[in-house]
Parts: C-alpha cells; sequence; structure tokens
C-alpha cells in the first residue's frame, strides 16, 4: 500500500506539473496571438508623409493653427532639432498643423518625440500636456514636465488629413513643448 500510496502522490505531483507546463505554454500562445494582432507585429511601412518632421534646418511646411496668440520657432541646442510651440495666452492652446495626402481605408502609424518638460504644471495649469493629432485621432498625451515617444494608428476616412501638433495649456502663459521626429506612414504589409 505504501508503494501504491507513493506513486499516486508522484502520479499528482507530475500532473500538477503538467498543468502549470499546459497553463504557462496557453499563457504565452495567447500573448502571442495578442502581438500579431498589433498593427506593428511584424509590419512593413512606406515612406513618411510628412514633410520637413524632423526639422533638422527650419520649421517649412508647418503653420500655426489657431488657437490663441502662441509662436512656433525653429529650436536647435545641442544636437537637437525641433519645432517649439509656445503657447502666449492664459486659458488656451496653440497648435501647428501640415495637410498630408492620405488613400481612404489605408492604416497609417503616426510616430512623433514630444518633450513636455518645458510646460508648466502648476496651479490651475495642472492638466497641461502636448499631443499629436491625424485627422482628430489623438496620440496618447506627454504631461506637462515629462517627454516622451508616441505611436499610434489610424485608418484614413478622407484623401486630405490634417497633422496636428498640439499644446494644451489652460492658465499659465509661455508654456511650451518640443516636437521632433514626426512620421505618418502607411503599413504596407506584414511580413
Amino acid at each position: 500500500h505504501r508503494v501504491d500510496r507513493r506513486q499516486r502522490q508522484m502520479c499528482i505531483r507530475d500532473r500538477d506539473i503538467i498543468d502549470q507546463k499546459l497553463s504557462i505554454f496557453q499563457q504565452n500562445q495567447q500573448a502571442n496571438i495578442t502581438e500579431t494582432n498589433n498593427p506593428a507585429y511584424a509590419s512593413t511601412f512606406g515612406a513618411s508623409l510628412v514633410t520637413n518632421g524632423t526639422f533638422d534646418s527650419n520649421i517649412t511646411s508647418w503653420t500655426a493653427a489657431g488657437g490663441s496668440t502662441g509662436t512656433q520657432a525653429h529650436y536647435s541646442v545641442g544636437g537637437v532639432n525641433a519645432i517649439l510651440l509656445k503657447n502666449n495666452d492664459t486659458n488656451s492652446n496653440f497648435s501647428s498643423s501640415q495637410a498630408i495626402t492620405t488613400v481612404v481605408g489605408k492604416l497609417y502609424r503616426v510616430k512623433a518625440d514630444i518633450n513636455a518638460g518645458l510646460l508648466n504644471s502648476s496651479g490651475s495649469n495642472a492638466a497641461a500636456k502636448a499631443f499629436i493629432t491625424l485627422a482628430g485621432s489623438p496620440s496618447t498625451s506627454v504631461i506637462a514636465g515629462s517627454s516622451s515617444s508616441v505611436v499610434f494608428y489610424y485608418t484614413a476616412a478622407a484623401t486630405s488629413s490634417s497633422l496636428v501638433l498640439n499644446i494644451n495649456a489652460a492658465g499659465n502663459t509661455t508654456d511650451s513643448a518640443l516636437f521632433d521626429n514626426i512620421k505618418v506612414e502607411e503599413v504596407t504589409g506584414r511580413k
């Protein structure tokens, strides 16, 4: 009876180990399925549709767009070239835009580096943020005092889409943010 009991215990332990391994395998399989559903997974991309998205020497092709009495300028310090958007009005926002040509129904990857380190996050401006939009679809926001690369995907509904760099600063003047390495690329295929 001792042998039978020991064998049963070993079988139970072996079954538990197999169940654990199977569970880990199933979790990995699910993670792989989730990853392959991500548009970026093993995708290929066309050339960027953005004109002057790296701001190497100027900010041509970008137009100040509504909201406030803000300004836009070329920023070049320590090897960093970017567009600097400055909000010069209280309780307002400032943006810069560029029209790009898109194809209806095509999927696009939108990318940018945003530095909101110069946005004031005190008092009534606690919600200050910087972000980009393509045809009104926004990226995640970069909150005041931080910087980040943002990426999002957009399926075009029109042949012309407005790419907009935004500062939302609602209470202080002279808030600014930097934008660089801006790209809008068609997802051309999957590997």
